[in-house]
């Protein structure tokens, strides 16, 4: 399945990654106000964004492997993203949260910052692995996944491996 995915570009990757996280909430009807207005859309931004730097430096502090490995209290707290109250409300949503989801998240995550200080060659087999967990995950939940053709559209090619900077309604959108 991985060389169906040589072709497409990181951000066509993590758009696919998205594509099945979101097609994953819906079929297990999980509504979540900090997920639709913090999560979703800042990892949709990499699709986007022209300044990579900055969107890791945003991510990393709501990637639930970072947030969960330490929790921080009001005196250690030294997030500058997010505020500590935002923090504790992801601590809490990653700990009641399904862990597929969870899982899914990180991994899509993974797909956006494994390369971005690294090179892109041989079709960054770094973003190949973590969206290879993303396909077993969603098959292990039983969810279909997204047709490809969407995502074919951004070619590896394009900008050095990474894609051009898209909205996400240009993978979205049929």
């Amino acid at each position: 399945m991985e060389d169906n995915f040589r072709d497409i570009s990181i951000r066509g990757r993590l758009a696919f990654g998205m594509t099945c996280l979101e097609e994953v909430l819906r079929k297990y009807n999980i509504n979540d106000e900090l997920l639709d207005t913090i999560v979703l859309p800042k990892i949709w931004e990499f699709t986007s964004s022209s300044h990579l730097d900055e969107w890791e430096m945003k991510i990393n502090e709501i990637d639930p492997t970072c947030v969960l490995d330490i929790e921080l209290t009001e005196q250690n707290f030294d997030l500058t993203t997010i505020s500590y109250n935002t923090y504790r409300d992801l601590l809490n949503l990653y700990k009641t949260l399904p862990t597929e989801i969870v899982e899914l998240i990180a991994e899509i995550i993974r797909i956006g910052v494994a390369n971005i200080y690294g090179g892109t060659e041989s079709y960054s087999p770094a973003t190949l692995e973590p969206l290879a967990n993303v396909l077993i995950i969603c098959k292990r939940l039983n969810v279909d996944l997204p047709k490809i053709d969407q995502f074919k559209k951004s070619t590896f090619s394009q900008f050095h491996g990474w894609g051009d900077e898209r909205p996400r309604e240009y993978f979205t959108d049929n």
